[in-house]
């Protein structure tokens, strides 16, 4: 009887919990899940430096799992993702969330803007210059501080165009992009024509600008105007007027930083390449020499070459021409500077040595041989010379030859008695002709020594003496000196009795005329400076 009664309680408890789930309408057994997201939003806009939190949740509250998607890469599994832009641009975040049986998905599209208050600063203190080879640019500049994220790499750009401005940044030619080295404080790249298209002679603009992490360029205040060298160098040889090498000269660029020194052969070399100029202009700078300035020099191949004779500062102890030897020179020449005629500055002398000598026979109406006279005056200079080319230690070609083919000589004698009015002696240029034509002026081709064959020039000696100043003219020496004194062979009647002297030619003479020699064809002696 009990037992019975306990099943039935058992049984009516069983019967009350099955009616209660079954006829209670406010008890749900398993309620609905909603799985919701923030922000509601899928086009969002943010600025680089702004960060936001994304969200998912569940309704009624449940147990939720979640998986954040950026760019289809999983960055984090919480209920909260903070979002932090990466860079400037779109960028996309997806979200997968399951809560009991239920899933969703939601995801964003976000638009990351600059941020102008978060923009790098200019890159500092950028420089370009000429590098060690032809056509190298170096381009370098100073760290970058301050800027609001950290920095990844510097990018550097030429423009050929004109300046590079922010504005036109896309338009430029990305040269490189060179990672920031932590704790290096100054940066320096070397770009060549070779692996970076540096183009040889063309002015160009360079940039640098820096990028953080969130690809943000700093900003561009300026660019830097360079032009790119030419792989051409500028050298050649100095040599004095004696035609030596000349060591420790020191030849400079005007207008130009180069300078050069040169070696015992004489040589100097600009290390610097240059660019494609046409009036590189050079001077020497000697104590022993006057300084000399060259005319514009044009640099168009890979070595130009410009050879410069020096004259030297040789002691002039007479009053005339202020005691300068090269104020005689150039009066002695006729190459003073003239102001209507600029071109008669400039030095005119044979082409090339020997100089071919024709001297016919004669006898003057005093019986003097002046042929072997005249032949004995050439023989004298070309003894002289060879001389001082022998105290000074130098290897020199005579001045002088005997032909026996008038046509073909570079020196005709002729003996002709003239009224004594018209002098002893005189030298004229018969090649070139023309109107234009004057001794000094021209490169001589052919000159006429004429020797009067008057009484007057009664001995062997005066003859001689009157020859070897003519000879004096045809060397170079086309005007008379104006010193006082008999010690000058060229001085008006200065060949009479000049071989009763001691020395007949007289130093200083011998010196301008190995000078005439050795300076290069039509040089203009005002570019030498006293």
């Amino acid at each position: 009887m009990a037992w019975a009664l306990v099943g039935a309680c058992l049984l009516l408890v069983l019967n009350l919990a099955g009616c209660s789930s079954s006829t209670d309408p406010g008890v749900d057994p398993d309620p609905k899940l909603t799985i919701e997201f923030s922000p509601t939003g899928r086009d969002l806009s943010l600025r680089l430096s702004e960060t936001m939190d994304f969200s998912a949740g569940v309704s009624p509250t449940a147990v939720l799992s979640a998986n954040w998607y950026r760019c289809g890469l999983l960055v984090g599994q919480d209920s909260v993702f903070t979002y932090v832009p990466a860079e400037v641009g779109l960028d996309t975040l997806q979200v997968s969330a399951f809560a009991g049986a239920e899933q969703d998905t939601y995801s964003w599209a976000i638009d990351v803007q600059e941020d102008v208050t978060a923009i790098p600063p200019p890159v500092p203190d950028v420089k370009v210059q000429e590098g060690t080879e032809p056509a190298d640019v170096v381009v370098s500049w100073i760290w970058l501080t301050g800027a609001a994220f950290p920095l990844v790499e510097y990018v550097v750009a030429v423009s050929y165009d004109g300046p590079i401005l922010e504005s036109n940044w896309n338009q430029a030619t990305i040269l490189e992009n060179y990672a920031v080295v932590p704790g290096q404080l100054g940066y320096s790249r070397t770009y060549t024509a070779d692996e970076h298209g540096m183009i040889p002679g063309q002015r160009a603009w360079f940039a640098v600008r820096a990028l953080d992490d969130r690809q943000q360029l700093s900003h561009l205040t300026y660019s830097v105007m360079h032009d790119i060298t030419w792989p051409w160098y500028l050298g050649g040889y100095v040599t004095d007027d004696a035609g030596q090498p000349l060591l420790g000269v020191i030849i400079k660029s005007i207008d130009l930083e180069y300078a050069a020194n040169t070696d015992g052969n004489g040589f100097f070399l600009f290390e610097e390449p240059f660019l494609d100029t046409k009036s590189i202009i050079l001077t020497s700078i000697s104590p022993s020499w006057y300084d000399f300035v060259t005319e514009p020099v044009s640099v168009d191949h890979d070595t130009t070459l410009v050879n410069i004779t020096l004259i030297n500062h040789y002691d002039f102890v007479y009053d005339c021409y202020g005691g300068d030897f090269l104020t005689y020179l150039r009066s002695m020449t006729g190459t003073g500077e003239v102001p209507d005629h600029p071109e008669w500055s400039q030095l005119y002398t044979w082409d090339e040595y020997p100089v071919s000598v024709f001297i016919p026979p004669f006898q003057n109406f005093a019986g003097v041989d002046m042929e072997e006279a005249c032949l004995a005056a050439m023989v004298f200079w070309d003894s002289t010379m060879s001389s001082d080319a022998d105290l000074l230690g130098i290897d020199e070609t005579a001045y002088f030859v005997r032909t026996t083919d008038e046509t073909t000589a570079d020196i005709v004698f002729l003996f002709e008695w003239r009224v004594l009015v018209s002098g002893y002696g005189e030298v004229s240029l018969l090649l070139p002709e023309g109107p234009e034509a004057e001794l000094g002026r021209v490169v001589p081709e052919k000159m006429q020594i004429w020797i009067n064959a008057v009484d007057a020039l009664g001995t062997f000696k005066a003859v001689e003496g009157v020859a070897l100043h003519e000879f004096g003219h045809t060397l170079g020496l086309v005007k008379h000196a104006n010193c006082s004194g008999p010690e000058y062979l060229m001085k008006v009647a200065g060949g009479l009795g000049a071989m009763d002297r001691d020395e007949p030619i007289h130093l200083d003479e011998r010196r301008a005329v190995r000078a005439i020699r050795n300076i290069p064809q039509a040089t203009n002696m005002n570019n030498y400076t006293p």
